[in-house]
């Protein structure tokens, strides 16, 4: 997992000068925030595991093989994320669903996501309802059903808004663990 800084002036910038300057449309009462000006832009790396047929039967005899030698056979694949704080869950709600209409629009860029003729019916598209981890989530999906984006109610104080279960299964792991005293 790796996180992504922006700055402006030397200086780390919040969730709302983020949004100024990707020219999102997320509403937000400025005397009663909803969000935290928390957030983290990050990549999550994962093995892409081999098909069973490119597997091969191993050698059994005794010899002492680097384990490593392996895993760096193996391609990874990078998927990047949003994590953004929240101060009143209960009230993050009917923003998060107005800001729907424009989600994709505005944070495509930023996520990597790119609209072509063929995919450009995606910025008008509706979300539905899902489950993503056990956990309520509001989902994009392209014409084959494929998860495009979404964003998860990860916890009372964080929504996670990406495209990958993967994704969402490290930081959800992260969040949990990062509570537990040790």
């Amino acid at each position: 997992l790796e996180g992504l800084f922006f700055t402006e002036n030397k200086s780390a910038i919040g969730w709302s000068r983020l949004n100024t300057l990707i020219k999102s449309n997320l509403l937000q009462s400025k005397t009663t925030p909803v969000f935290s000006e928390n957030f983290l832009l990050g990549v999550t790396s994962f093995e892409v595991k081999k098909p069973a047929e490119d597997i091969k039967e191993e050698d059994t005899s005794l010899e002492v093989v680097d384990p490593l030698r392996y895993r760096e056979e193996l391609p990874t694949r990078k998927d990047l994320f949003i994590l953004i704080g929240v101060k009143s869950f209960a009230d993050v709600f009917p923003i998060m669903r107005s800001w729907e209409g424009n989600l994709f629009a505005n944070l495509r860029e930023v996520l990597g996501i790119p609209v072509t003729v063929e995919t450009n019916y995606l910025l008008k598209k509706e979300w539905r309802d899902g489950i993503v981890q056990n956990k309520n989530a509001r989902v994009l999906t392209d014409k084959a059903g494929n998860i495009v984006l979404m964003y998860v109610y990860a916890n009372d104080n964080h929504i996670i808004v990406t495209n990958t279960e993967e994704a969402v299964k490290e930081i959800i792991e992260r969040l949990v663990t990062s509570k537990v005293r040790k």
